[in-house]
C-alpha cells in the first residue's frame, strides 16, 4: 500500500494499492489490469494529456507469424531478419530466444 500526499494549495492524502507512473500503453494497461483485479489504483501523468510513446506510433502492434496477419510471406525467419536489421544482430539475439535463432 502506498500513501500519496498531495502538494500545493489543494493537497490531499490517499491510500492506494498501486501507483502507476505514466499514461502510456504500459501504464494504462497496468492500471486497468490492477483495477480489474480489485486494487485501488492511482495513475499519475506529468502532462495534461494521456499519452506515451504509443501515441506517437499510432498505438499499433506488430505480431508476426500469427493467424491474424494477412496471408503472404510472414514467417519467423522474416521477422528475425527485420528485427536484426532494425535493432542489430547482437540486440535481437540477446533478447529473443527462440529455437529458430539459437546458434
Amino acid at each position: 500500500m502506498a500513501r500519496i500526499d498531495g502538494m500545493g494549495m489543494n493537497a490531499q492524502s490517499k491510500d492506494v494499492d498501486l501507483v502507476v507512473l505514466g499514461s502510456g500503453a504500459g501504464g494504462m494497461t497496468a492500471a486497468l489490469t490492477a483495477a480489474t483485479l480489485g486494487l485501488d489504483v492511482l495513475l499519475v501523468e506529468k502532462t495534461e494529456w494521456i499519452r506515451g510513446t504509443a501515441s506517437r506510433s499510432g498505438g499499433s502492434l506488430w505480431v508476426p507469424n500469427t493467424r491474424h496477419g494477412p496471408p503472404g510471406n510472414d514467417s519467423i525467419d522474416n521477422a528475425l531478419i527485420y528485427l536484426r536489421a532494425a535493432l542489430g544482430v547482437d540486440r535481437t539475439d540477446t533478447f529473443i530466444a527462440t529455437p529458430w535463432n539459437r546458434r
